[in-house]
């Protein structure tokens, strides 16, 4: 579907379901160069990430994967008849977190820096 990003420059997605749980999306700059390409299990980022310069050079490669959280939300109810709204915490469940090497290049598609990450965290070298 064509979408707008936050200047206002249309870009067209693309979703491609490769099973039940799990899509690989591509988003592409206006004039359908590729942008974005990714995959998500459950609507969270998981599996392969590629972005993209508008001259088709890799930006930013990595790899994303899901870890159970402890993370809490709350969600409100409100009972139609009494209008009372009842709160309570519900677990949030699995978040995407950057996992693996992570690299980034310049426009010219040279190697800036890799970076290793563990369930989110960056290691240090």
């Amino acid at each position: 579907s064509e979408e707008f990003n936050q200047e206002g420059n249309p870009f067209l997605k693309i979703r491609k379901n490769l099973n039940k749980d799990t899509v690989q999306n591509f988003v592409f700059y206006a004039g359908y160069m590729l942008k974005r390409e990714f995959e998500t299990v459950n609507d969270s980022l998981c599996g392969k990430f590629l972005e993209y310069y508008s001259n088709g050079t890799i930006e930013t490669q990595g790899q994303f994967v899901l870890i159970p959280s402890e993370e809490l939300t709350t969600i409100e109810e409100e009972d139609l008849l009494t209008g009372k709204i009842t709160s309570y915490e519900v677990s949030i469940g699995m978040i995407s977190q950057k996992h693996g090497a992570w690299s980034e290049y310049n426009e010219s598609g040279d190697l800036i820096e890799t970076s290793l990450y563990f369930e989110g965290n960056k290691k240090k070298r």
